[in-house]
C-alpha cells in the first residue's frame, strides 16, 4: 500500500474558493487564513482569538470564520489524544491527519482503503455508509529522539 503524505503543503487559492462559493474573502478572514495556515501544529478556538484580538477580530468573527472554514474544507478540526480539541489548516479535498501525541505535529495523507469495512459495516448494521473520519496519534520522530 502507498501512502501520501502531506507536511501541510497548502497550496490552494483560498481567495478563489471563496469566489466559487459566493463568499467574500474579507481582511478577518485572510487574517484567520493566515494565521491558521502558518501553524502546521493547529490550534485551539481559544489560542486562535487570543492571537487575533490585537488585530481587531473579535471572537464571535473566529468562532464563525472557523466554522465557515470547516464547511469549504480549509481547516480540520482533529480531537488530541487528552480530548482537547485543535483545528489544522488542509487543502480541501479527502484527508486524515497522523497527529503527534507530545508536540501536536500534523502530517496529512489521503490513503485509507477502509471499503472491506465500510462493505461489512453496511452488511452487519443496515448502516448506509456516507463517509468517515480517521486520526491516528503517535510519536512524531522529533519527539521520539528527544523523549518528549
Amino acid at each position: 500500500m502507498t501512502v501520501n503524505l502531506h507536511q501541510h503543503e497548502h497550496h490552494v487559492n483560498v481567495e478563489e474558493l471563496f469566489r466559487q462559493h459566493g463568499v467574500h474573502y474579507t481582511k478577518p478572514r485572510r487574517i484567520t487564513w493566515e494565521f491558521f495556515s502558518g501553524h502546521p501544529q493547529g490550534h485551539s478556538i481559544g489560542d486562535a482569538v487570543s492571537a487575533l484580538k490585537p488585530q481587531g477580530i473579535g471572537q464571535a468573527t473566529v468562532y464563525r470564520t472557523i466554522e465557515l472554514f470547516l464547511q469549504l474544507g480549509l481547516l480540520s478540526c482533529v480531537h488530541g489524544a487528552a480530548g482537547d480539541n485543535f483545528y489544522i489548516a488542509v487543502c480541501p479535498g479527502h484527508s486524515h491527519a497522523l497527529i503527534c501525541s507530545k508536540c501536536h505535529s500534523v502530517v496529512e495523507f489521503d490513503d485509507c482503503d477502509i471499503s472491506l469495512l465500510e462493505k461489512l459495516l453496511t452488511a452487519k448494521t443496515g448502516f448506509t455508509i456516507q463517509g468517515h473520519h480517521l486520526e491516528i496519534f503517535g510519536t512524531c520522530p522529533e519527539c521520539e529522539v528527544i523523549k518528549l
